[in-house]
């Protein structure tokens, strides 16, 4: 919903009266949607809470509801407006009191109904929720009518499920699937007689290595992710798939870049030439984001180096990248581009900003694309949220810095992001001026619980 402009003080004063963070309200909320009574997956993190607290956003009627069940308040005691579900959506007759005039009415609607779906559709979306086995692939590619003539197809369209959910679905339990999904591969590609079936599988198999590879770097796995990458770059090889190549390349310089963490100083240029090999490599049939993408990066990474113009000269590329449309924008490993793509590449303009010291710029142009990022993104969000708590400390306001770094470290910490901790810790190094105030001291106190 939109942005109300005004904050919270009940709703925040409802939490801080029981003792709770962000993060444990956010839980019992969560637990309060999955009871018997309301029987809904909801996705309430950290920072809903403290964007519905700051004004930022309104809750949802479905999620004034929760609040106000949770909380045992009314919707007036914490400043949201009475806004309930089953006046909306039928669906939610069960939740409305029995004196509700239409319950009885609405109670007849059936609350799983659902649109109908084709079977590929149902299939994937089966195959997208739970772990995947050897027997659990093969039986499904068999429900479709030209059964394992499309094995290689189906395989990849799985692939593809996995990819676009990579920034929404926690990377430890995402990880789990996409390994077993490799073992399907790995057993299939034994038993390929053809060449030309051979290479799709080879291709299927490097990108999925390559998204193993990308989550193992999410929650800290970094040797992991080396393998997988080393193993989807092999692949690429083999089947000569420059787009993957260089998809493997550009995820391959996280790991050697000081963004993340410390490198030798022999490392130093180790991101600039796996970034410029992989923008040479890549071919014109790509994604326009996947040239947007490591244009964006090499910014960074010139930006971090002291080189502003070089820095300047990638972000203008990229903005005449994002502007040639291309067919393979439906790409999984590039969906998350979709929703804002002009807002992500304005945060890595803002990053680049604030790496060449120009603090004030960075803040302004992160805070204006923030909103149009969103929350489902989470770890870019974590992400960009650090590097705006940078802009602000280095731009000697330390209260703000913190009050971004406490949302950046509540989301990273929920989702198990371990590089995401480490990035706000990173950040609070620069605080060291001011820690003796409460700011800071606040921020180490969360940052001990983290640990």
């Amino acid at each position: 919903m939109a942005a109300s402009n005004r904050e919270r003080p009940n709703l925040r004063r409802a939490r801080e009266r029981r003792g709770l963070s962000l993060a444990k309200a956010a839980a019992g909320i969560h637990q309060l949607a999955l009871s018997d009574r309301v029987r809904r997956e909801v996705q309430i993190g950290p920072s809903h809470l403290w964007r519905w607290e700051k004004g930022v956003t309104d809750p949802e009627a479905f999620h004034v509801y929760l609040l106000c069940r949770y909380y045992d308040k009314s919707p007036a005691e914490i400043d949201v407006e009475k806004c309930w579900p089953w006046e909306i959506d039928p669906r939610y007759a069960r939740l409305a009191p029995d004196d509700t005039p239409h319950a009885a009415a609405l109670s007849e609607v059936d609350p799983a109904s659902e649109e109908p779906v084709d079977r590929r559709d149902f299939t994937m979306g089966i195959l997208g929720s739970f772990l995947v086995t050897p027997s659990l692939a093969l039986v499904a590619t068999s429900m479709f009518p030209d059964g394992n003539k499309r094995l290689p197809e189906n395989l990849h369209a799985l692939t593809n499920v996995y990819a676009r959910q990579i920034y929404t679905v926690a990377p430890r339990t995402l990880l789990l699937a996409v390994r077993d999904h490799l073992s399907v591969l790995s057993s299939i590609q034994t038993t390929v007689q053809t060449d030309s079936r051979r290479r799709q599988l080879t291709i299927v198999s490097g990108e999925t290595q390559a998204l193993a590879g990308k989550l193992s770097f999410s929650i800290g796995n970094w040797g992991d992710a080396h393998a997988y990458y080393a193993a989807a770059k092999g692949a690429a090889h083999e089947a000569q798939h420059p787009s993957l190549l260089a998809y493997v390349l550009g995820q391959t310089s996280h790991l050697y870049s000081h963004l993340w963490h410390t490198v030798p100083s022999w490392e130093a240029q180790r991101p600039l030439a796996l970034l410029d090999q992989a923008l040479a490599v890549l071919d014109a049939q790509s994604s326009r984001y996947h040239r947007v993408w490591l244009l964006s990066r090499r910014a960074e990474e010139h930006a971090a180096a002291g080189n502003g113009n070089a820095a300047e000269h990638d972000l203008e590329a990229a903005a005449r990248a994002l502007a040639v449309s291309t067919a393979s924008d439906d790409h999984g490993f590039f969906s998350h581009w979709e929703t804002a793509p002009n807002a992500r590449l304005a945060a890595y303009r803002g990053n680049c900003a604030q790496l060449v010291g120009r603090h004030a710029e960075a803040i302004a142009v992160i805070e204006s694309n923030l909103a149009a990022i969103g929350d489902r993104l989470v770890p870019i969000r974590a992400s960009i949220l650090a590097d705006l708590a940078s802009a602000y400390a280095r731009s000697a306001e330390p209260e703000q810095a913190c009050y971004v770094l406490k949302e950046s470290l509540s989301i990273a910490s929920t989702a198990s992001l371990v590089p995401y901790v480490q990035r706000v810790r990173t950040v609070r190094a620069r605080l060291a001026p001011w820690e003796d105030t409460a700011a800071v001291k606040a921020l180490d106190d969360e940052l001990r619980e983290v640990t």
